[in-house]
């Protein structure tokens, strides 16, 4: 590939700008060599993805992926001068040295990944040849979806009028077209801003009776849980959404079977719960004249239950598993309101 810097008109470009790291731009590709001297001081963030370890010196795609990465945020004053160095990055790794190459749906997950962390620009450099030579409609509207939502609402600030969208719940919860609209806003010199709503979550807290300032709260959606094998603490609240739609990449339940989705989850918290550990099955009402679903239920039998598109899975923890490091109460002068402490914990569930 030719020096970036014979690109015409980079240099003069450069003379404006280096990038700013209110742009985000998403790599979606193989795995970046994040140690490579030209990546000393780029703003980088690696997400979790399918694809997982580290790059290899040899990987066909970790080779690409460092390769494509250094174009763009290679540090000035390195071996590799990048396009934008001074952009904020976001690594997802889609293409593996080896083994399964990605399908349509792996990019369309990775695609929204990138869109909810905040990404304006995603780079994809591959491509798959399919049976009719179109894209498939999981990827082709999880590119467009979120883009159409957002561009309304923002050419009606265009046109000059005081626009106020207003969305059930929390705004910015589940939201990825009301972070777009204002970061696209705002990056055309508009004033833009979010005023906080209610969310799930908040009617959560309330309608269960659960401080997260006692045991913590662990909160994920349960597709992405299961993708990703995300960590959790069984010591700590777990909430986990959607669990009626693990796997559902559209509303027309394409591609979904929810029976699969449950075992697997059921399959996963087992391994850190017992089957009989009760969680409760929660639904937020929507209307203040009816009341929330709340339903015990033990994780084993979780598959008996009826599980809709609204469905949240709270675990509680068991208050004998939080058990006090001492030598830490020590240190922190705690030792004689222990026994407070931990009264107070037992005392939620």
């Amino acid at each position: 590939m030719p020096d970036a810097r014979e690109i015409p008109g980079l240099q003069a470009l450069w003379a404006k700008t280096l990038g700013d790291s209110q742009i985000c731009v998403a790599i979606l590709d193989g795995l970046v060599d994040q140690a490579h001297p030209c990546f000393q001081g780029a703003n980088l963030t690696r997400l979790p993805s399918l694809v997982q370890g580290e790059a290899s010196a040899d990987g066909k795609m970790s080779i690409h992926g460092t390769h494509v990465a250094s174009v763009i945020f290679g540090q000035h004053g390195s071996q590799v001068q990048g396009i934008a160095p001074l952009c904020r990055g976001l690594i997802i790794p889609v293409f593996p040295d080896a083994g399964r190459r990605p399908s349509q749906l792996d990019i369309a997950r990775a695609i929204e990944q990138a869109v909810h962390a905040g990404a304006h620009i995603i780079n994809i450099s591959g491509g798959q040849l399919t049976d009719y030579g179109e894209a498939d409609g999981i990827l082709e509207k999880a590119v467009l979806t979120y883009a159409e939502m957002s561009e309304r609402i923002v050419t009606a600030v265009r046109s000059g009028l005081d626009v106020c969208a207003v969305y059930y719940g929390h705004p910015g919860v589940f939201v990825t077209s009301a972070h777009n609209a204002i970061r696209i806003a705002r990056a055309e010199g508009f004033e833009a801003q979010m005023l906080p709503g209610i969310s799930a979550e908040d009617c959560l807290f309330a309608d269960l009776g659960i401080d997260p300032g006692n045991y913590g709260c662990q909160s994920y959606e349960a597709t992405k849980f299961l993708l990703y094998r995300l960590l959790f603490d069984p010591r700590s609240t777990l909430v986990l959404w959607q669990v009626g739609a693990i796997g559902m990449v559209d509303y027309d339940r394409t591609y979904f079977d929810q029976n699969k989705g449950i075992d697997l989850l059921v399959e996963t918290l087992l391994e850190s719960y017992p089957a009989d550990h009760q969680a409760i099955i929660y639904e937020a009402t929507q209307n203040a004249l009816f009341s929330p679903r709340i339903e015990p239920v033990a994780i084993g039998k979780l598959a008996e239950s009826v599980l809709t598109l609204a469905t949240t899975l709270v675990i509680p923890p068991d208050p004998k598993s939080s058990i006090p490091d001492m030598e830490r109460a020590k240190q922190l002068g705690l030792e004689e309101h222990i026994d407070k402490i931990k009264e107070l914990q037992q005392r939620e569930f």
